[in-house]
């Protein structure tokens, strides 16, 4: 049985707040961590239950949601470093997976405008993509290759509650979107 959406994101929180707590080792108690909530302790994990998540899935927008927590996982792990997110080893052929998923979502336009801004600012940081798709993915191959990134994708104003329980996921994007304002 796949873990629903909420409590990946609950587990993605507290594997969080231990990396954070772990990172300012200085504060005298334990963070908040709930150590019964954590039903999965890594994001390999957690990483491939959303991908089976993508799979088992009948709910289009489950899907779409599993997909894009699937992405910035793939991004975070290789444009942060592990002691700051708590992202270590992910299974490369989920990664690849999970693009060849993204693409044929690209071929077929099924995706939102949330993604698409999301797409447009993780494609900046070509590398994390390319190793994956060039000479593979022909379709987000050529999305990552023509991104300019020179102008911003991402909307100035969103809904309070839009990253709100979304995992690391929706952590980043509030921290983003504050600090454009």
């Amino acid at each position: 049985m796949t873990l629903p959406l909420l409590g990946l994101s609950d587990n993605e929180l507290e594997i969080y707040k231990r990396t954070q707590f772990n990172l300012n080792s200085n504060v005298s108690t334990k963070g908040g961590w709930d150590d019964n909530k954590l039903i999965l302790d890594n994001y390999k994990s957690i990483h491939l239950e959303y991908l089976k998540m993508f799979h088992e899935s009948s709910d289009e927008d489950i899907k779409l949601e599993a997909l894009k927590r699937l992405i910035f996982i793939n991004w975070e792990a290789i444009v942060e470093p592990d002691w700051l997110t708590g992202i270590d080893d992910l299974d490369e052929a989920a990664v690849f997976e999970s693009y060849s998923i993204l693409n044929d979502y690209m071929e077929q336009g099924k995706f939102d405008l949330e993604f698409t801004w999301m797409l447009s600012h993780y494609a900046v940081w070509d590398y994390v993509f390319l190793p994956y798709v060039e000479n593979k993915l022909f379709t987000l191959n050529q999305f990552v290759k023509t991104i300019d990134i020179s102008r911003k994708k991402f909307p100035q104003e969103l809904p309070g509650d839009a990253f709100e329980n979304r995992g690391q996921m929706g952590i980043y994007w509030e921290l983003i979107i504050k600090t454009e304002e």
